[in-house]
């Protein structure tokens, strides 16, 4: 499964019904579970919320996005009280006590679009850099021929499917944003019970511990990976948000290592249980930064 933000629960969800169906206290047909494979998901919003502003200011690319009165805005609405992170431990404790009461939903909603609105909003606002690439500007346009070639009758076929792909709807987008589910902290949760129980991974520390090794694809270096065992974590260089867009080569070897048990740097060797790549602690490596005109049509 290769998802964002849901991947940990749909997950979990599907683990925990197999193992019912398994032990016979549900009937039907449990589902293969292989691969869990998470693209810039939004996993703990008040681990990642702080860093919405410092991205915008202190990344890879040497961008000075928005200035520093736009920078300390974000940071103070971060932290103030009553502001994105006090909103957040409110939404936890409400569901805590009453997951499905009216108020856990209102309360968990205001932390959502408290920290959308004031922490993230900001940067789309005043940055003029785009919403998923932080090196264009927010006039440039993605191509949309990827789409073209997903409904195509040839691609339809090989993939097994029967129905046409849509972007998106954005009044479904708006009712999950409204629902307030990228302030709850279940999501990293469900990746715990997963590693705990549907992988049986028990190596946090080692994990820790395993060094960086350059992601390698026919030769080039497309990023660096640290992995231990089979859970890993990898970042891709010179990519947005969508990364199979912005480096399909590199996105697809990675998937077809993940699904084959191999690992990721490489791709050379099985996964074993004490597995681990060797490299530096830290992933510092920075680029040249190039500016995009703007109006250029999109990706050329």
């Amino acid at each position: 499964m290769a998802a964002t933000v849901y991947g940990p629960t749909f997950y979990d969800y599907f683990y925990k019904q197999n193992e019912a169906i398994l032990n016979g206290s549900l009937a039907g047909y449990p589902m293969s579970m292989h691969t869990l494979g998470i693209i810039n998901g939004i996993i703990d919003e008040r681990i990642q919320a702080p860093f919405y502003p410092e991205m915008a200011v202190n990344n890879t690319y040497g961008i000075k996005a928005v200035n520093d009165s736009i920078y300390t805005f974000m940071k103070q609405a971060y932290e103030v009280p009553g502001g994105c992170r006090g909103q957040l431990d409110l939404c936890a404790k409400a569901l805590e006590k009453a997951p499905t009461a009216e108020d856990t939903y209102r309360y968990c909603s205001s932390a959502a679009t408290s920290c959308h609105n004031f922490v993230e909003q900001p940067y789309y606002d005043f940055g003029g850099r785009g919403a998923y690439d932080i090196r264009v500007s927010n006039e440039t346009e993605l191509p949309s021929y990827w789409e073209d070639f997903l409904n195509l009758q040839s691609t339809q076929e090989i993939l097994g499917v029967n129905i046409n792909y849509t972007t998106g709807n954005r009044n479904v987008s708006l009712g999950f944003e409204q629902s307030g589910d990228s302030a709850y902290p279940h999501f990293i949760k469900d990746l715990e019970d997963i590693l705990e129980k549907g992988m049986n991974y028990t190596h946090a520390e080692h994990f820790r511990a395993a060094g960086y090794a350059p992601f390698m694809v026919d030769g080039t270096e497309y990023g660096v990976v640290r992995e231990y065992g089979n859970f890993s974590f990898t970042r891709l260089y010179e990519a947005g948000h969508m990364t199979p867009f912005y480096q399909p080569e590199a996105t697809l070897e990675f998937f077809r290592r993940a699904v084959n048990n191999l690992d990721i740097a490489e791709g050379n060797s099985v996964i074993t249980e004490k597995f681990s790549t060797n490299g530096t602690a830290s992933a510092t490596h920075t680029e040249p930064y190039v500016a995009v005109p703007k109006n250029t049509g999109g990706y050329e």
